[in-house]
């Protein structure tokens, strides 16, 4: 199985949901905050994960330039019988998934658990690279079937890899 734990890169410190920074856009609808999620073409929950996510998604999007409609958002895997949701998944132009981000809430510490969780997601897909992030700190992975290892990387990969 799949073993390394953990390489941290300190990729992004993303602000407050009120401080809705670099164009994200947050409504109230009826007393609840909601994001609009550029990937699904709607406003969702502005939960304490949605806001790692759609931070996430814009740095994808805008800073490392990943095509929109290359980007799945709570995509739905089948995992033996069992269907789980990743928050992302990244393809490349082939359609095949390259890279899987397990989004957690700012402050909530990622585990050991949480990585066990995306190595599981991932036998599911054949991904490539695993990211996990709580918008505080971020791990990024490079598999290595060969040897079944996870091997740190200093960075989320830009597009121009994973494409």
């Amino acid at each position: 199985m799949f073993i390394s734990w953990p390489a941290v890169n300190s990729l992004i410190i993303m602000p407050r949901p009120e401080e809705a920074p670099h164009g994200l856009s947050i409504r109230d609808n009826d007393g609840r905050k909601e994001i609009f999620d550029p990937v699904r073409k709607c406003y969702v929950v502005l939960s304490p994960e949605e806001w790692v996510r759609q931070n996430f998604l814009h740095l994808l999007l805008h800073t490392l330039r990943f095509p929109e409609g290359l980007i799945g958002v709570e995509t739905t895997l089948k995992v033996g019988k069992l269907s789980k949701r990743a928050d992302i998944v990244v393809y490349n132009r082939k359609g095949e998934p390259k890279m899987l981000v397990e989004c957690k809430r700012q402050g909530r510490k990622i585990t050991v658990r949480a990585f066990e969780q995306a190595i599981r997601y991932n036998l599911a897909l054949g991904i490539q690279y695993i990211v996990l992030t709580n918008g505080e700190s971020t791990y990024c992975y490079e598999l290595d079937y060969s040897s079944l290892m996870a091997r740190p990387i200093p960075s989320v990969p830009a597009a121009d890899i994973i494409l």
